[in-house]
């Protein structure tokens, strides 16, 4: 029994060890067997959340306005204020009142008199202070049917293509006396011819400023003037001439500004037309004694036109869905209503829509139904899901859609407040957390994902994908997608990274690419980044091939032109572009005749002066290219001047002989000649000499000779000879 137990015991004691052996030594299993063996059960999470920022409109903030791009979006304005959002329509109502009372009156300036074409005028016609006025006698004469216009030309402030007119008034007053010879109708027994009689046509005429269309819209015209059969009737007291309906006014006043280039300008006429008859054989006279259009009023009221399509959005752009996270609802409602009934008749099908990301939601608000106090906009309100994309920001707006074209007098304000959008999403709460870093081409770009590349680079796209202790998380999914392609990236063991070469030719667009780095391992966080990778063109710098931007020729030589294209981006020189080149010398092309990058061409008998002449090259839209200045400068040669070299060969020749001069005569003698020389030129000339005193010859030879034997106090024995003086 008791060798069982020690058994027992040891065995034990061997299971305790390893196991204290695993638990402190992590090296000796994997990160995911580690993981695996604390993995605990992941938990779903349903979360709802409002997703808007600033719903009550408390501040500007969060919130901003915009116009569509079609209609006329002058007509359309919002703004936030009293914790509101207003959308508006804006509206005015204008009335013209500038023609009344008596033409030519302080009310009613600007009246002229004009002959009717293809009439004569009467026998007396003109503008006084009781208003316009003609008279005229036919008597067998040739003036049988005598007409008179008066004009005024009228210019409004106002664009009327901008604006509806909405009613018109119109208002002339005109008297008649005749005298009994004037025939009417119920004189027609006592005539003896009668067809149609003597009349008077009293008329107002809205034309165009041309006067090429007009629109007559009051007539009156006389049936019983002059009749003096029964009841007489000589005379017509202040009666209106009859007006038109306010159709035919409104259609008239819209035709003379149709024609009108600047839609502003209207004339309006007033005319009188007499018509005599020859109603007896022999001769007929009749007397139109005075006839007058006294006065004379026109008002119309017009409003702000709103054009169909003008549109105004409220929008908000918020935060994005994560991709983990999986979307259940998305509900959107609002609440709103109108400062005053929406002109249904005007405009049936103006609505409210939403849009989420630009993307119209099916259902619409007819802003007929809105009402003077807050409603909801729906009930229950919109379910937006289909329209939620994860990953992107989510862009809300309500717009104002104007569907036809009216004419409002006043602004129209639709307020909008509360609005909400909740979302309602699943989250799966991983067991563990991980951490993921970007490299672009080998720069740590976690925190600022963006990179600039020219087109045709490469990028090398790195992440490092490790857990919260920095182990590295192998065997993990990381996909990089982006517009057309959904790439995985290789796994590097040894170097524990994950890479991917991206091609910007082949994968991306100019412009900005805005991808999508995912990276996945169970019971780990999924992470997202999203790289940011902006192709650019190739940078193509213009350059002279000698490097300089000055040339310098002879007035009237040739110029010649040697350009090349450098390829900064990845060296060499961009061959098959098209190279002009314009400026003071005119235009031209440069050609690459060799293929070898060098653009040439040449500008013949440049006359002096200084030229720039500018490069430009045209080509693939791969390429930026920078224009390029080149100073050519034409100067004519000046003859060099020698004359300093004239006067210092001069000066050397003088010298030259001065001193050849100096030594024949003076300097090619020893000293002792040349004073004796000088000696003798004064004895000649007999000119007092200085003092000469000579040494006897024994003395001079017994000084040469003691310095030659070197001996002292020596007595000379050589027979002294005297010096003859």
């Amino acid at each position: 029994m008791i060798g069982k137990k020690r058994i027992s015991y040891v065995f034990i004691g061997i299971i305790i060890v390893i196991s204290l052996i695993f638990s402190f030594n992590p090296n000796l299993s994997s990160p995911e067997s580690r993981y695996e063996s604390e993995v605990q059960s992941s938990a779903t999470e349903i979360e709802q959340k409002q997703w808007l920022d600033n719903t009550y409109f408390s501040t500007q903030d969060a919130w901003y306005f915009s116009k569509g791009t079609q209609g006329d979006n002058s007509s359309v304005d919002g703004n936030i204020n009293n914790d509101e959002a207003n959308l508006k329509v804006i509206g005015e109502t204008k009335i013209f009142n500038d023609i009344s009372g008596t033409p030519n009156s302080s009310t009613s300036l600007g009246w002229e008199e004009f002959n009717n074409d293809g009439f004569l005028l009467p026998d007396s016609s003109g503008i006084n202070s009781e208003g316009c006025y003609a008279t005229h006698t036919w008597s067998e004469g040739p003036n049988q049917f005598p007409s008179v216009h008066w004009r005024r030309n009228v210019s409004l402030s106002d664009d009327m293509a901008d604006y509806t007119i909405t009613s018109v008034s119109l208002n002339a007053l005109f008297n008649a006396s005749v005298n009994a010879n004037v025939d009417a109708a119920n004189d027609s027994t006592s005539v003896q011819y009668y067809a149609i009689g003597d009349f008077v046509r009293f008329y107002v005429q809205i034309s165009d400023i041309d006067y090429t269309n007009s629109y007559t819209v009051a007539l009156n015209k006389t049936v019983y003037l002059g009749q003096d059969t029964g009841t007489s009737v000589l005379s017509i007291s202040d009666t209106l001439i009859g007006s038109y309906d306010d159709n035919i006014l409104i259609t008239a006043l819209n035709s003379a500004f149709e024609k009108d280039p600047d839609h502003s300008n209207f004339t309006l006429t007033l005319g009188i037309d007499i018509y005599s008859e020859d109603n007896w054989q022999g001769t007929d006279t009749d007397t139109f004694t005075l006839l007058m259009i006294k006065t004379c009023d026109l008002t119309f009221t017009y409003e702000k036109k709103v054009e169909k399509y003008s549109s105004i959005s409220l929008n908000q752009v918020s935060n994005q869905i994560n991709t983990t996270y999986q979307l259940m609802n998305a509900v959107l409602n609002f609440d709103y209503k109108i400062n005053q009934l929406w002109p249904t008749s005007l405009s049936p099908f103006s609505e409210l829509r939403i849009l989420i990301n630009d993307n119209q939601y099916a259902e619409t608000i007819r802003l007929s139904t809105a009402n003077t106090s807050f409603q909801e906009a729906k009930s229950g309100g919109f379910d937006v899901s289909s329209l939620i994309v994860k990953g992107i920001n989510i862009t809300v707006s309500i717009q104002l859609y104007l569907a036809d074209t009216f004419g409002l007098g006043n602004n129209l304000t639709i307020f909008i407040d509360n609005i909400y959008l909740n979302i309602t999403y699943s989250l799966t709460v991983p067991d563990y957390n991980s951490n993921l870093s970007l490299f672009l081409n080998g720069v740590n770009k976690t925190l600022d994902p963006f990179i600039e590349v020219p087109l045709g680079g490469v990028v090398n796209v790195t992440v490092k994908y490790s857990d919260d202790l920095g182990i590295h998380l192998g065997g993990s999914t990381i996909h990089l997608q982006g517009p057309g392609f959904d790439d995985s990236l290789n796994e590097s063991i040894g170097l524990e990274q994950y890479t991917i070469i991206i091609n910007s030719t082949e994968k991306l667009s100019m412009g900005l690419n805005i991808l999508t780095l995912e990276a996945q391992l169970i019971n780990f966080q999924t992470k997202i980044i999203n790289p940011q990778i902006s192709v650019r063109e190739i940078n193509a710098e213009i350059t002279s091939y000698s490097g300089q931007n000055t040339l310098n020729i002879g007035s009237g030589d040739d110029a010649p032109l040697r350009i090349i294209i450098n390829n900064t981006d990845f060296g060499g020189y961009i061959k098959g572009a098209v190279v002009l080149y314009s400026g003071d010398l005119g235009n031209g092309v440069l050609t690459d005749p060799d293929n070898d990058g060098v653009y040439e061409s040449t500008i013949q008998n440049i006359p002096e002066g200084s030229y720039t002449v500018t490069i430009n090259a045209i080509g693939s839209e791969d390429y930026n290219f920078v224009s390029y200045q080149l100073t050519i400068n034409a100067i004519t040669p000046v003859a060099p001047d020698y004359t300093w070299l004239i006067l210092v060969l001069a000066g050397g020749v003088v010298g030259i002989l001065v001193v050849f001069s100096l030594y024949q005569f003076h300097f090619k003698y020893p000293p002792m000649i040349r004073k004796i020389r000088k000696l003798r030129k004064k004895i000649k000339k007999e000119k007092n000499t200085k003092p000469i005193l000579l040494n006897q010859r024994n003395e001079i030879v017994e000084k040469n000779f003691q310095s030659k034997v070197g001996v002292t106090g020596f007595e000379s024995e050589l027979p002294e000879k005297k010096i003859k003086k």
